[in-house]
């Protein structure tokens, strides 16, 4: 019986000092009292050693509960509340209601929503002065810096870490990115899409001059040679190789060249990587009869007069499927965006839509819980289903996309998630001053009115001025 007692002992000790019961009861089942319950006395044995397990659990004396798990995300609090989600950016209440309200009713039916669309008398700053300020807010980023300036974001880094998201799950760069538009590095959005960018191709036109399709991961320089090939009259009809809307190329550029400096607060354009930028895309509307490049009719050139091979930029296939439901389809596919040799499988710097929490919301971990059912891999591939392109790398969730329109099924669909994003380095609140200015400078040089230092030096020159007059206000 001094096995039994030795055993029953320290598995009493154990327990005292807070181990697990099934651990120590399975190691003793195997050990010294498995021979003596083989022999006479079994049962007292057995008996014995169940009775001192009891007692040392039973005793309360110098027991400690059990610490609760630090890494456990708050319980969630299923009081009946009412949130307000802000939704600005073009969204409709009918598209917010369908994607958006309806997972919440599903996953969380004790909360209420009311949506607000931006709009008159609803525009962020009416809001703030009249009180009004939405829990959740819904914007694409490049309304950041206004929603900021308004003290209306809260950092996001404490809830993520409470509610446990895990900001792995998203594409490589675009939390860096975000956290750039913020003095303090916060997390002051969530990415819920992303504007992935796409070079789409009309093929009867490379059919009928018998030019060869694009691929995945060409140069600007090889679409440069294409574009020369494909720019041509005939039958009195002018075509056009490539267009472009110079706005995003330049103020969300590939080679991440930043538009302020962070720590001036001043542009300057005289340097390499804005050279090369205006140089290369610039040289596209100089092919003779492609002149009329970047002047914004590219969408309507590609689909209604159908004149434009090429076009590169954001998504297009909503507007494509709606050509087709109406019986007037566009024989088209699409590949990579093209990049430029130092920057290979590299497309432009973020620009999607994100998800905010008010600062002033006395709901914000409800407001947290609401963000993580719209990452949720459920929610991501219904989005992609309906081409809302996902901000998550998992491959399963990206091939979903398109899937609910059949007859994009054998299109480049993955051309979509070929490239990273370019990380953005820098961003300031006067950024939308140089992106407002840039294309006029741009389309100076591209068209020849003025040589490219000139242009370049009148750019800085301009956005400086306005730079400085909005300090002064």
């Amino acid at each position: 019986m001094l096995r039994l007692y030795v055993a029953a002992y320290r598995t009493v000790r154990c327990s005292r000092e807070g181990k697990r019961f099934p651990l120590l009861f399975n190691h003793y089942w195997g050990g010294d009292c498995m021979n003596i319950i083989q022999k006479k006395g079994s049962m007292l044995c057995l008996f014995g050693l169940v009775g001192a397990l009891l007692a040392g659990c039973g005793s309360s004396a110098d027991t400690k509960p059990s610490a609760p798990n630090a890494s456990m995300p708050p319980a969630q609090n299923t009081s009946p509340a009412t949130l307000t989600l802000y939704v600005m950016g073009g969204l409709t209440e009918v598209y917010a209601k369908q994607y958006i309200v309806s997972h919440i009713q599903k996953q969380m039916p004790h909360i209420t929503m009311n949506i607000v669309v931006e709009g008159k008398g609803t525009a962020p700053q009416e809001l703030v002065t009249a009180g009004t300020i939405p829990d959740l807010m819904f914007f694409p980023n490049n309304r950041l810096y206004d929603m900021n300036e308004l003290g209306l974001l809260a950092n996001l880094d404490p809830l993520v870490k409470s509610h446990q998201i895990d900001l792995t799950r998203l594409d490589d760069g675009l939390v860096d990115s975000i956290r750039k538009y913020s003095d303090k590095g916060e997390l002051l959005t969530m990415p819920w899409g992303t504007g992935n960018y796409a070079l789409y191709y009309n093929k009867d036109i490379f059919d009928k001059f018998a030019v060869p399709y694009p691929k995945d991961g060409m140069t600007w320089d090889e679409v440069y040679q294409l574009a020369t090939r494909l720019t041509r009259i005939d039958g009195g009809v002018q075509y056009k190789g490539f267009d472009f809307a110079p706005s995003n190329y330049l103020g969300y550029n590939q080679l991440s060249a930043p538009l302020v400096d962070a720590k001036t607060d001043k542009a300057s354009f005289n340097t390499d990587a804005w050279k090369k930028l205006f140089e290369t895309f610039g040289r596209f509307v100089m092919i003779p009869g492609n002149n009329t490049a970047g002047n914004n009719k590219e969408l309507e050139d590609f689909t209604k007069t159908r004149t434009l091979a090429m076009r590169a930029g954001t998504t297009m296939l909503p507007q494509l499927l709606a050509l087709e439901k109406e019986g007037n389809p566009i024989n088209f596919d699409l590949v990579s965006f093209p990049a430029f040799p130092e920057t290979p499988k590299t497309s432009l710097q973020y620009l999607a839509s994100t998800f905010a929490i008010s600062t002033q919301s006395k709901y914000k971990d409800q407001a947290m819980e609401i963000i993580k059912i719209m990452l949720s891999d459920e929610v991501q591939k219904e989005g992609a289903g309906i081409l809302r392109l996902t901000a998550l790398k998992s491959e399963e969730v990206r091939g979903a996309t398109g899937k609910d329109y059949p007859s994009i099924s054998g299109k480049n669909i993955k051309a979509l998630y070929a490239n990273k994003l370019a990380p953005t380095k820098e961003a300031t609140k006067y950024d939308d001053i140089v992106r407002k200015a840039l294309p006029a400078h741009f389309n100076n040089y591209a068209q020849g009115k003025k040589d490219l230092n000139t242009v370049l030096r009148e750019a800085e020159e301009e956005v400086n001025k306005k730079i400085a007059e909005q300090k002064a206000k």
